[in-house]
């Protein structure tokens, strides 16, 4: 395929065809209709065209790449920085179950000792009871039903792990018993 590029005086345009639509031909006219110059036509080197076009992509090719590392690279430091706060609340989680675990023995140690005092006081001893009863029963349940939910999720997980993934779940289970 031949491509020409069409050369005329300033000022002028390409006659439409009329035997063609969409298409125009190598002169122009005045405003009369009369033919008033013919354009000069320059066949054109499509081989250095296309050269130049594609030298043009591979160079948008490039800086696309360039741009989409650059672009990577900041997603991949914030996610960085958004796992390692996601892994402290959930260490600050671990701990906050076992200082109420703790917190929770300590209330139910401190009561259930054998003291006399307490035996022999009718007041005492019912208020004991009753804090028994109430709040730490609560904290009992409380706690008791997140341990056997974070077991049962822990089970769940899969079914056939390999020897790490048995060890670090058999550790979990060590923490809490």
């Amino acid at each position: 395929m031949e491509v020409y590029k069409a050369i005329l005086p300033a000022g002028k345009t390409l006659a439409k065809s009329r035997t063609m639509e969409g298409a125009f031909r190598g002169f122009s006219r005045a405003a009369n209709g009369d033919f008033s110059s013919h354009a000069n036509l320059i066949k054109v080197d499509v081989s250095r065209t296309t050269a130049v076009a594609s030298g043009v992509a591979n160079v948008m090719n490039v800086a696309s790449l360039v741009v989409g590392q650059y672009y990577m690279s900041e997603i991949n430091g914030r996610l960085e920085t958004l796992t390692k706060s996601v892994g402290r609340i959930g260490s600050f989680q671990d701990r906050e179950l076992k200082s109420r675990i703790m917190s929770l023995i300590a209330h139910v140690g401190e009561i259930s000792q054998f003291s006399s005092e307490i035996m022999e006081d009718d007041t005492q001893r019912n208020s004991k009871l009753a804090a028994l009863d109430n709040s730490l029963k609560v904290s009992a349940t409380e706690l008791l039903g997140q341990v056997n939910i974070t077991i049962s999720a822990i089970t769940q997980e899969d079914r056939k792990p390999d020897y790490k993934d048995y060890q670090d779940r058999i550790s979990e289970f060590a923490i809490l018993l």
